[in-house]
């Protein structure tokens, strides 16, 4: 109840900050029948991102203001800038080094990859694995794995 409560705050600030420029939807949004963001009718984003959004259509930002490229990211992967209480966050999502490279990834082979919609694939699996978002296929990428078990 608690956190509803604050996430029906936020969305309150998010409409009188951005107006409609951004859609923010809470996880509590698909967990109750009391649905005033009316984004919750028409957006369920298990059926519009077949692989992860992260960077692309959405981030999360922690109780410090730090904004993070997706939860399983946490603090490990920074964002410059980074702060939606010392930035606007439009700035951030426009600007951010990161998002960037997420929505334009220079990866050798992705272009004409024929599963190249996954962008990438996980980024913070990419991360690990190079030390930079969007600097190689994702250690799980679905056509090396097919290569590897079908040789």
């Amino acid at each position: 109840m608690k956190m509803q409560k604050f996430y029906a705050e936020v969305s309150e600030w998010t409409k009188e900050k951005f107006n409609n420029e951004f859609a923010y939807v809470a996880p509590t949004d698909f967990l109750t029948d009391n649905r005033d963001n009316p984004v919750v009718d028409f957006i369920d984003p298990n059926k519009i991102m077949p692989m992860c959004g992260a960077g692309k259509y959405h981030c999360s930002i922690g109780p410090d203001g730090n904004v993070i490229l997706c939860p399983g990211a946490g603090k490990q992967i920074k964002i410059t800038p980074g702060n939606c209480l010392e930035e606007d966050f439009k700035k951030i999502w426009m600007e951010g080094d990161v998002f960037k490279a997420v929505r334009q990834p220079n990866i050798p082979g992705c272009s004409t990859c024929e599963y190249k919609n996954c962008m990438g694939g996980c980024h913070v699996r990419t991360f690990h694995k190079y030390g930079k978002v969007g600097s190689g296929p994702d250690p799980e990428c679905r056509k090396n794995f097919l290569k590897k078990y079908q040789a």
